[in-house]
């Protein structure tokens, strides 16, 4: 009986887990449930014409929020992370390593920010070392980016790379 107690309650949480729903906290969208299937508001990202509304971009965006087993807490935090931060001028959301490096050069940023091409959730820092173009990951936290044991604003961490060329030594770190 015990056994069969379990067995329900197991599938019980696999359903609820499996479930979805979205719905409003204050000024953020909160997901209350993930799911493979899950539906975000990708529409309230878009309503901002600073990027392109294609098919390809919501499913890298879908990949990139929900990605890695992420549990609803992280989902909500990526979510959010873009809501944040989707008109940041640095935050060039779907370029690949070579635009982002032509980018760098043409509007002699020191660092340009796009979501990371191959771990969800993250984002990639691309800057300039000599004449080289470097790329390098760092993990989002909620509406934040983990550096130097740190959670900063987007604006904190451009801020940071930029001033202090901190790029180039977590980049020598990490690789």
């Amino acid at each position: 009986m015990l056994k069969l107690k379990f067995l329900l309650l197991s599938c019980f949480i696999f359903h609820a887990y499996n479930s979805y729903g979205v719905t409003r906290d204050g000024d953020s969208l909160v997901v209350i449930a993930p799911s493979k299937e899950l539906e975000l508001p990708l529409d309230e990202l878009f309503s901002f014409t600073t990027h392109k509304d294609t098919p390809q971009r919501r499913l890298v965006i879908q990949n990139w929020i929900t990605g890695g087993n992420a549990s609803v807490e992280i989902i909500n935090g990526r979510f959010n992370f873009l809501m944040e931060n989707w008109n940041n001028k640095h935050f060039r959301i779907f370029d690949l390593p070579k635009e982002a490096s032509e980018h760098l050069e043409i509007n002699k940023y020191s660092v340009l920010l796009r979501l990371s091409s191959t771990k969800p959730g993250k984002i990639t820092v691309t800057f300039k070392s000599g004449q080289k173009s470097l790329h390098t990951r760092y993990k989002t936290s909620g509406l934040h980016i983990a550096f130097n044991n740190e959670l900063l604003t987007m604006e904190q961490f451009i801020t940071k790379i930029s001033q202090s060329n901190s790029a180039a030594a977590e980049y020598i770190v990490s690789n």
